[in-house]
């Protein structure tokens, strides 16, 4: 994967655009979809709004439209050049997992409770697991 992020002098703004988002940037972005890696390698190029986070190595989910079938007649009259090859949707954090873990400096803790008000619980508990 390969990025390459849009700067905001050259962007394309038209009128009646709306707010511009500060909190995502837009990137061209060059990859190579997993299951032709070693195979052959063909990029792939698409834009995307996720250029804040992707860094290049990192693996992306997203929708193929190429391999798609779309049922839409609207979809249809668009024209085939500007429509991507791929949509990218998420950042895949999988590889990431532990580093992130190691991280996180809270721990999860349990309230101590009054033993009478835990008899009642769990008798409420059995009664439930009883009836239902």
């Amino acid at each position: 994967m390969d990025i390459e992020q849009i700067k905001f002098k050259d962007r394309k703004f038209f009128p009646g655009q709306g707010t511009i988002s500060d909190k995502h940037v837009i990137a061209d972005v060059w990859l190579v979809r997993s299951c032709d890696l070693g195979i052959n390698d063909n990029l792939i190029h698409t834009r995307t709004h996720l250029g804040h986070i992707l860094k290049p190595g990192d693996t992306a989910l997203g929708y193929a439209l190429n391999d798609s079938n779309i049922n839409d007649k609207n979809f249809e009259i668009l024209n085939k050049d500007l429509v991507p090859d791929i949509i990218l949707t998420k950042k895949n954090y999988i590889n990431d997992r532990t580093a992130r873990r190691r991280m996180r400096t809270w721990k999860l803790k349990h309230m101590i409770s009054d033993k009478d008000n835990m008899i009642t619980d769990n008798n409420d508990y059995y009664e439930f697991l009883e009836v239902y």
